[in-house]
């Protein structure tokens, strides 16, 4: 009689383990990730994107950066997406334009990259909010062109970057401020604060606000200044309302008298009157007539 052979049972600590690892892959993997594996590319073929929120680099830092790369190599790598427009595989990037650029420093040939398909503009943007402190106005801009390529409105945008949807307001409007005053503001030497545009951008459109942007270009202007200005317009909106409305009571006023005078005028020439009487009577009637209208 053969011995009976027991069936092996499952350990509950490797089940459990097995469980951890499946969870753990989803988490840093993805079954439906839009991340590729890390592949190098040559740095001739790698371009930066013109819709790219930073617009200045700091020449000092792109140079500590670039000493760092042949130091230490490259510690992450750089996030592109295929540039459609053209037939030869070309790369645009998503995010890593600082290291591109340092790498272009240090004579690097290579990049290593991870091909990034999903909401190249939102990934960009939040990696600059995250590692390279822009600055209000690029911030602004960088709102802008995601709230027009991709139809989001200010509480979608606000979800996706981790910002409040106020915040999102404002800096919205600053990117609305005229051309001219934010390329100033970009390559001022003085550091206009985020707080400050955007009480600058709410500010109405008033002979005022011209005055106001020229003075915050040179560095002088203060919130306070901003809003006692906007204390004292609406002050003297406040009066001419009043004044506007005193005239038109008192028009109206005026026009009730006269369309009474010009009734009984038309009573009088019921009477018998000489006719020098009432060719003025009519004169008069015609005077009348031409005030009420």
């Amino acid at each position: 009689m053969k011995p009976q052979t027991r069936k092996k049972r499952n350990s509950p600590m490797l089940k459990n383990m097995s469980s951890r690892f499946d969870s753990i892959e989803r988490e840093l993997v993805g079954y439906n990730s839009n991340l590729r594996h890390s592949f190098e590319i040559d740095i001739k073929n790698i371009s930066p994107d013109p819709q790219q929120a930073r617009k200045k680099f700091s020449q000092q830092e792109l140079n500590e950066l670039a000493e760092s790369l042949i130091q230490y190599g490259q510690l992450s790598p750089i996030l592109v997406r295929k540039d459609e427009t053209v037939e030869k595989v070309q790369w645009i990037i998503v995010a890593g334009e600082r290291r591109w650029r340092a790498a272009k420093l240090a004579n690097i040939k290579f990049l290593l990259a991870i091909e990034q398909t999903a909401e190249p503009e939102i990934i960009s943007l939040i990696e600059n909010l995250q590692r390279e402190n822009l600055s209000p106005i690029e911030e602004a801009r960088g709102l802008a062109n995601l709230a027009k390529n991709y139809k989001l409105s200010q509480r979608e945008i606000a979800k996706k970057i981790g910002k409040s949807a106020s915040e999102v307001n404002g800096l919205l409007l600053v990117s609305r401020l005229p051309e001219f005053f934010q390329e100033g503001v970009l390559n001022s030497e003085h550091s206009l604060s985020r707080n400050l545009l955007i009480e600058l951008a709410r500010f109405p459109e008033h002979h005022e606000k011209e005055l106001l942007l020229d003075k915050a270009l040179t560095g002088q202007l203060t919130i306070n200044e901003i809003r006692k200005k906007l204390d004292t317009i609406k002050k003297f909106n406040h009066k001419q309302m009043v004044n506007d409305t005193s005239h038109i009571s008192r028009d109206l006023r005026a026009s009730k008298l006269i369309k009474n005078i010009y009734k009984s005028f038309k009573e009088l020439e019921t009477l018998k009157l000489e006719s020098q009487e009432l060719n003025d009577l009519r004169n008069i009637e015609t005077l009348l007539k031409s005030m009420i209208n």
